[in-house]
């Protein structure tokens, strides 16, 4: 290589090295020995050796060139701290196939810009794929030269066809759409930025885009393309056609509802309202209605001082309501329900919002009914103190009647006296039963019955409720049966005499309504969930006339029967069954029936009731008045004859005398100067009635028991008299048993006592 040739070669940037088959170095210039000593190679020049061991090129590569293998590779050597990449060639020279030439070229600035390039696409392409927009890139003749994932998804949902880079965009649109593209395409590769929406349908749903079209410019400041996105804004179109049908149709309710409504801003000025609370302030004389008004400076003081508090109430967050009264100039009232709520979450409150309606026909329509229930109420109390009227006018007679039957049946009397009597008693005990039928009914009607609870034997029960109704069965050769296993020791809390009065109105049923045949009395425990109460389940089967299945249900109204012919045939009130299964119910119980028309009935009453620790009572016999109340004499306070007289007759059996008081302040007087072991007071009697006599009679005598006979049987009056200082009560009319046993009890009770 000749001076000028080495002046050449020694200039150029790529290092040079020519070797021979021996690995002889012929030439080489200053870029390759400037690399050599980067790498520390010091001991290389012309005329020697090529190193064995240098990094970059092995001398397997050279002597694969001689025999005409020319190779081209990469290299990353590390001088400097920094990496550097070389393109080596290895080939053989044409003219001299007795020499190999070796070229390092340094790529390094050349990959490190690549490398930044291809960052940036990834950026790019990263950027435009996580973009909700759907994003084109055009070269001039409206072919795509980039295009992101969204366009890809939402060319396929609208089923616009596949594309890739090169294919011409406008192919893809609608026909409609392509000579609209064409013109924006145009006006864009001439420098302008366009903007428009485009609708249009695609299977059967309209899709609305925001389009818009830009010039792209090159590095020298020319247009090479143009960028196309498409943002899909379908869906906020939607809601804002739902927004605005919602807006309307609010606005139509508003307008057409008979409600006035209206709302203030913070600083009480008017915000919105709608045309009946227009009319209405208009109708107050008011003559301007419209947004950004003081409204409130104008309504009267007090209706603005109204609507003033609840305004401070709305703006702390509370909604509520009131009511507002508004004094016409023609002198009547018009009443307002109004409503208030704030606009907004406290604190953030931008004003409150009114609904107004005229209330005023409701409240004219409230006091009609408040007015009705006052004089309903009224009957009821005057009903009630008819029927207790009633019942006593009625029961006093019977009980001078009953009374008497009993006393006659001990006489001696021949066989037919005997059974004119038993008639007179059976008559008098069944207007009896008819007369309590109403007044049980009324009580219950009136809401007035209330149940006692307390310790009682229903086995014991149960057989004396079928002994007394034995003898009525036994005339129509009917056979009464009790079937239990249960012990007549087990003892049962709860209202003894509403269960008596149950089966024994199931009893009297069965009796009446059966021929002939017999009348089954079951009677079992069940337990329950809770362990101190039991289910008793007591049924009455009868081998009666039956009921027709559609008058199943109707039996158990008030005053109906299963038939008019068996209302004439049978007699009774209608009442039984229906008063039966009201207090059933207010046992928290039940009362159901099963007939077959012509076979018979069975009637099945369950109750729940409390298990009682309690031991049963002994049983007083019927005349079993102690024998040391021989020879006394009791107080009796009664103004009717015919009850003093059969008083006076049941105690004679007993050697018991009586003083008579024909009133309370008689009886009074009497026990406050003679001490007496047992007193009998009437609760009706006139100038002063036996409560308020036995209210005085405790001031100086609280032992003495004191019993009260009435025909008056309302727990109010039970109640007035217990707090009054009386002990027990005496039904009229007197029944035997009752009468001796309640003096029999509450005499021990004194005797012992004493």
């Amino acid at each position: 290589m000749n001076g000028y040739d080495q002046d050449f070669v020694n200039c150029l940037e790529e290092g040079i090295v020519v070797v021979d088959r021996k690995h002889i170095i012929l030439a080489l210039n200053t870029s390759f020995i400037n690399l050599l000593k980067a790498l520390e190679i010091t001991d290389v020049s012309q005329g020697k050796k090529f190193p064995a061991d240098f990094s970059m090129v092995s001398v397997d590569e050279i002597d694969r060139a001689f025999k005409g293998n020319k190779t081209v590779s990469l290299r990353e050597v590390f001088f400097n701290n920094r990496k550097q990449i070389f393109e080596i060639s290895i080939k053989k020279i044409a003219i001299d196939e007795d020499r190999v030439i070796l070229i390092f070229k340094d790529i390094s600035l050349q990959v490190r810009a690549q490398g930044t390039l291809i960052e940036s696409y990834t950026r790019l392409r990263a950027v435009l794929d996580s973009s909700f927009q759907n994003y084109f890139l055009l070269d001039k003749n409206g072919k795509i030269i980039l295009f992101n994932q969204k366009s890809v998804k939402t060319f396929n949902e609208l089923n616009l066809g596949l594309f890739s880079t090169g294919t011409r965009f406008a192919d893809l649109l609608p026909v409609n759409l392509q000579s609209k593209f064409a013109i924006a395409h145009g006006k864009a590769l001439e420098g302008e930025n366009i903007n428009s929406f485009i609708s249009h349908e695609f299977d059967n749903r309209v899709y609305h885009f925001d389009v818009s079209m830009s010039p792209v410019l090159d590095g020298e400041g020319d247009i090479f393309g143009v960028s196309f996105s498409a943002h899909d804004i379908s869906e906020r179109i939607e809601a804002q056609l739902k927004i605005t049908n919602s807006e309307e149709n609010l606005k139509s309710i508003l307008e057409n509802t008979s409600a006035m409504i209206w709302s203030l801003d913070t600083n009480y000025c008017l915000q919105n309202f709608n045309n009946h609370f227009k009319k209405f302030v208009s109708s107050l004389g008011i003559a301007t209605v419209q947004s950004g008004n003081k409204i409130l400076h104008s309504l009267p003081n007090d209706a603005a001082r109204f609507f003033l508090n609840l305004s401070e109430l709305g703006f702390q967050g509370f909604a509520g309501r009131g009511e507002w009264n508004l004094e016409t100039k023609e002198m009547s009232s018009i009443n307002f329900e109004v409503r208030y709520a704030p606009i907004g979450e406290y604190p953030n409150i931008s004003g409150i919002s009114f609904i107004m309606l005229d209330v005023s026909d409701r409240k004219r329509h409230e006091e009609k009914l408040s007015e009705a229930l006052n004089l309903a109420e009224e009957a009821a109390k005057e009903k009630a103190k008819f029927v207790s009227v009633m019942s006593h006018e009625i029961r006093t007679p019977l009980n001078s009647i009953i009374g008497n039957s009993y006393l006659l049946q001990e006489d001696l009397l021949s066989d037919e006296q005997k059974e004119s009597v038993k008639l007179l008693r059976y008559s008098s005990e069944h207007l009896l039963s008819l007369v309590n039928d109403v007044l049980d009914f009324s009580k219950i009607e009136a809401g007035k019955l209330e149940l006692e609870h307390r310790s009682f034997s229903l086995v014991e029960m149960i057989q004396r409720v079928a002994g007394s109704f034995r003898l009525q069965a036994q005339k129509k050769n009917i056979e009464i049966q009790f079937n239990t296993n249960e012990s007549e020791n087990c003892q049962l809390f709860g209202d003894e005499v509403r269960t008596r009065q149950i089966v024994s109105n199931l009893l009297s049923n069965a009796v009446k309504f059966t021929i002939e045949g017999e009348i089954l009395i079951s009677l079992k425990y069940h337990e329950t969930a809770e362990k101190d109460m039991v289910l008793v389940t007591i049924s009455v089967s009868d081998t009666g006339i039956g009921i027709p299945a559609e008058k199943l249900e109707s039996i158990f109204e008030s005053f109906k029967q299963g038939g008019s012919e068996t209302n004439r045939q049978f007699g009774g009130t209608g009442l039984g069954l229906a008063i039966s299964r009201k207090l059933a119910d207010l046992m928290n119980g039940s009362l159901t029936v099963k007939s077959v028309e012509g076979e018979g009935s069975q009637f099945t009453v369950e109750l729940p009731l409390k298990k009682s620790d309690e031991q049963a009572e002994r049983k007083i016999d019927l005349w079993d008045i102690p024998a040391q109340a021989r020879g006394l004499t009791f107080l009796l306070a009664e103004d009717n004859e015919d009850n003093i007289v059969l008083a006076r007759r049941f105690l004679l059996k007993h050697k018991i005398n009586l003083d008579i008081a024909k009133n309370g302040i008689e009886a009074v007087k009497m026990a406050s100067e003679k001490e007496y072991p047992l007193i009998l007071m009437d609760i009706q009697m006139p100038e002063m009635d036996g409560i308020e006599a036995s209210k005085r009679i405790r001031h100086f005598n609280a032992d003495v028991p004191i019993l009260a006979m009435t025909a008056t049987a309302f727990q109010e009056i039970r109640e007035e008299a217990f707090a009054a200082g009386i002990n027990g009560f005496i039904p009229k009319p007197f029944h035997p048993k009752s009468f001796y046993d309640t003096i029999a009890r509450n005499l021990r009770l004194n005797l012992n006592k004493n």
